[in-house]
């Protein structure tokens, strides 16, 4: 996939025990750090129906403890087997279609 293949490569580097991220940590940290949101507030005033795709692998994607917790608000979590948190890079067209059926 094109996509993923210029992640890759722009996205890694090579070090002394294989490869990591080509940004710095503590600049991807005060990226995230300066994002002020509230995720789940924003979800809570989310107009239903609301769906989410989530990809197989937990730990990189929606945690169980998330599922859980959009199951309690009433919002539908679709399970991607098979992919990772670049599910919209690895099938763009099972992202696609999710997107637009209802």
């Amino acid at each position: 996939c094109g996509v993923l293949d210029d992640y890759l490569a722009d996205g890694l580097r090579v070090d002394a025990g294989g490869v990591c991220l080509s940004c710095d940590p503590a600049w991807e940290a005060a990226v995230f750090a300066a994002k002020q949101h509230d995720f789940w507030g924003a979800a809570k005033k989310t107009p239903r129906p609301m769906k989410v795709l989530a990809a197989q692998h937990p730990s990189t994607t929606v945690p169980r403890s998330s599922i859980r917790r959009f199951e309690r608000l009433g919002v539908k979590v679709e399970r991607a087997h098979g992919f990772s948190h670049l599910l919209p890079f690895e099938a763009p067209d099972l992202a696609a279609e999710f997107l637009t059926k209802p």
